[in-house]
């Protein structure tokens, strides 16, 4: 059996598939090359089957977002490493063996992605992942290369390999012990921010996460949400709030909260200047369902004291990052102080 499975989630993407999926077929010749299908009713895996013999197939009889679809088919899996794929990617076999021979030659490594560029145009940053994701002081995550929704040129800036705090989930490979050993994603997440809560998981274990600047993947982006959309506004706010009450201190996130909850008032007062009404609706139903899951949080809490303490993200950004963007104009992460890393 091959050390390295090659993974990737599929919903409804039969377009997606046709346009992506024949780009990787040299990628078996390192591993096996899985389309895990989240109960598509588009007949998907039917069309993968017969027209792409060469990747395995495995359907999936419901659809478990994609937190919960990596954890059913991951923990089937017996390889040494698993590389996660969107299904509008693309990554060259020689980028595969790039973050390969890294995660070899690095074991207490247990994720690391290439340099994720924009498919519509290979000159910028993707927004899912850039050069590597941070976290800053609230709890705000963002990337080299991509702050908010300014995502930067590629003009070699970031040209080595570097630690990171958390890896960008629609390309990244994963040491399968430690995904297991951490719990793989959570479930609850179904989709947005918890590869981040995994890497915090990961940090929290004494691990390592880096990004492999040799190595590119370029993404399209929006296969999943598409930007703007209301879900992804309700899960973004929902997830993050989870992560922090997830892995943060106890004191940490009694300082942290308060100032979340007046962010995040203020971001709803923004989208009523602005007439974004659902948005609104979907921040204040995406505070409900974290308060709803507070004693479930909890638990696991206690659960995971016991297993690892809890800790503030290594290469935590010590300023906020919203102040920097919004208030001091930085638009670039080379316009952030590297003292406060």
């Amino acid at each position: 059996m091959s050390s390295l499975a090659i993974v990737i989630l599929n919903y409804n993407g039969t377009a997606l598939l046709d346009r992506y999926l024949p780009r990787l077929k040299d990628l078996c010749a390192l591993g096996d090359v899985i389309v895990a299908d989240n109960a598509s009713d588009d007949g998907s895996i039917l069309h993968v089957m017969h027209h792409y013999p060469w990747a395995k197939t495995l359907s999936l009889h419901h659809n478990f977002g994609y937190a919960g679809a990596y954890n059913h088919v991951i923990n089937t899996l017996s390889h040494t490493f698993v590389l996660i794929l969107n299904n509008d990617l693309w990554i060259s076999k020689n980028a595969v063996e790039q973050l390969l021979q890294y995660m070899q030659a690095h074991e207490c490594c247990a994720a690391a992605q290439p340099l994720i560029l924009s498919d519509v145009d290979s000159n910028y940053f993707d927004y899912a992942g850039a050069a590597g994701g941070h976290i800053d002081v609230l709890g705000y995550p963002f990337c080299r290369g991509r702050l908010f929704d300014v995502c930067e040129q590629n003009h070699g800036q970031y040209a080595t390999s570097n630690a990171i705090s958390w890896v960008g989930g629609a390309c990244f490979m994963v040491r399968t012990n430690d995904f297991k050993a951490a719990g793989g994603f959570a479930s609850s997440f179904f989709s947005h921010m918890e590869e981040i809560d995994l890497c915090w998981r990961f940090l929290r274990l004494k691990k390592n996460l880096a990004v492999v600047a040799e190595a590119h993947a370029y993404h399209l982006g929006g296969g999943t949400l598409k930007h703007g959309s209301t879900k992804k506004v309700y899960y973004n706010y929902r997830n993050n709030l989870l992560m922090l009450f997830r892995n943060l201190p106890l004191l940490w996130l009694l300082g942290i909260l308060p100032l979340r909850l007046m962010m995040d008032g203020l971001s709803c007062f923004l989208f009523l200047i602005k007439g974004q009404f659902g948005f609104i609706y979907m921040v204040l139903k995406a505070h409900l369902s974290f308060y709803k899951s507070i004693p479930e949080v909890i638990r696991f809490r206690k659960k995971w004291k016991v297993l690892a303490p809890f800790t503030v993200p290594k290469h935590m950004y010590r300023n906020s990052i919203v102040l920097d963007y919004f208030i001091l104009k930085k638009r670039f992460f080379t316009d952030l102080n590297p003292r406060r890393f």
